[in-house]
């Protein structure tokens, strides 16, 4: 059976290729075999037990207890036919900037790089990256994420990693792992799978981190603000939507001056975590610097634009407590006059520490000198007592039930002259108000300096 590829979406289906029918929560691929077949699908893997639709004989249909787990084996099976340095990111936030920062600074030196697209993260997502790994591929950059125990180890095991990253350890996913020690014992497993050869880049500043550095049989590596480290990010200052700061630490010869076009300590961190990689691969600093100056913001990950005369912040992809004070921070960090104006949706996947988290961020906000607070959503009522409880001005809060409610009443509250950071997990939808505000005002993306 000669196959071009492998695909478990028909609308991507190319000629040739064998067609995987999934089965996931709201969907049955074995329901889509016809149309995976017409789109040019020559064989098909099927879900043992599943109805076997009519097909022409030039089809080749084949049968297992579990395609998805088969997809996986199929990836397993690839990565071991590649001479190729794999390097796993994982981390409760940071995973897919860092993957892209890295990404673009390898793309500017001697190395083929090639990385894992959008997130695809997960037990499709990383043999489907594993799959278009092409020969010529010097490294291959794969995110590693989770929301229920052991996930990362099969990932590890499916994909072989030579070396990682770990972002950070802090509150995310806790419905499937109870509480921030499940995290750190689940990412954890990133850093205990490497071998000798390898490295493994850790946050200096993240309490997990020495727990991680016993674990791992690959070389440490770390990175940190302030004077934590072996790479570090002195003197930060955030100037014309850039982040300047002084490279130093034991992994280069002196300190550096380094201006990169993002904003926060936590994309300074993730720069940090991608120098330390490329070190970590034997290339030089200045052939990595080459690409800091082109770095951008992934989409709904700190892209910034101006909506006549307002200036927005898209985080909207994702958030949990540690990236949204990360976030947090950046806002408050804004000067020039501008007001300073957060709107937050929902936190989600918190498990039953929802309300305290949402209760104590609320109390942070409080402090921290916004101009105006926009809440949208049930869970951030809590973050609204929280912050009214630590003494905000209820005439600076202003809170939405729901995303109907706040596409009206929302324009009202934004006015020429603000920043305006977005933040909310993916199922708070706050990325449709980003879209609205720009095809009722128009948008432009502000040039990176």
């Amino acid at each position: 059976m000669d196959l071009g590829g492998i695909s478990t979406d028909t609308r991507s289906i190319r000629a040739g290729d064998l067609f995987l029918a999934l089965r996931g929560p709201s969907f049955d691929g074995q329901a889509f075999v016809a149309q995976a077949v017409q789109a040019g699908a020559s064989a098909v893997l099927l879900r043992e037990g599943g109805e076997v639709p009519e097909l022409p004989e030039s089809v080749s249909v084949l049968i297992c207890a579990n395609p998805r787990r088969a997809l996986g084996e199929i990836g397993a099976a690839y990565r071991l036919r590649q001479d190729v340095h794999v390097l796993g990111i994982t981390g409760s936030c940071g995973k897919t900037s860092t993957k892209q920062i890295l990404l673009q600074l390898l793309e500017s030196t001697s190395l083929t790089p090639s990385a894992s697209p959008a997130s695809f993260n997960n037990d499709i997502g990383v043999p489907h990256t594993l799959l278009r790994c092409a020969p010529e591929t010097d490294v291959l950059i794969l995110e590693m994420g989770t929301n229920g125990k052991g996930e990362i180890a099969n990932l590890c095991r499916l994909a072989q990693p030579t070396s990682a990253i770990v972002t950070n350890v802090g509150p995310s996913h806790l419905e499937g792992l109870d509480d921030e020690d499940g995290v750190a014992v689940e990412k954890s497993a990133l850093p205990a799978s490497l071998g000798p050869d390898g490295f493994c880049v850790l946050n200096a500043q993240c309490p997990r981190t020495s727990r991680m550095r016993r674990l791992t049989r690959a070389r440490v590596l770390t990175f940190g603000l302030g004077d934590e480290g072996d790479l570090i990010a002195r003197d930060l200052v955030f100037h014309e939507g850039c982040s300047v700061f002084t490279l130093a630490g034991s992994l280069i010869a002196q300190p550096r001056q380094v201006r990169v076009p993002l904003l926060g300590h936590h994309q300074v961190q993730n720069v940090l975590a991608a120098l330390c990689a490329g070190l970590g691969l034997g290339l030089d600093l200045d052939e990595l610097l080459v690409g800091l100056p082109a770095v951008a913001a992934s989409p709904g990950r700190g892209v910034q634009m101006e909506v006549r005369g307002m200036r927005l912040i898209d985080e909207t992809y994702n958030s949990n407590p540690s990236s949204m004070r990360a976030a947090l921070r950046v806002l408050a960090g804004m000067e020039g006059g501008t007001s300073r104006v957060l709107v937050m949706g929902d936190m989600n996947e918190l498990g039953e520490a929802s309300r305290e988290l949402h209760r104590d961020l609320g109390r942070d906000l409080a402090q921290a000198g916004l101009e105006r607070l926009i809440l949208i959503g049930p869970k951030v009522q809590d973050t609204h007592e929280g912050a009214l409880a630590a003494g905000m001005d209820p005439a600076r809060v202003c809170y939405f039930a729901d995303l109907e409610q706040a596409r009206v009443g929302l324009p009202a509250q934004l006015h020429p002259g603000d920043t305006v950071l977005f933040k909310g997990s993916r199922g708070a939808h706050l990325d449709q108000l980003v879209s609205d505000l720009h095809a009722a005002r128009g948008a432009a993306q502000l040039a990176q300096a």
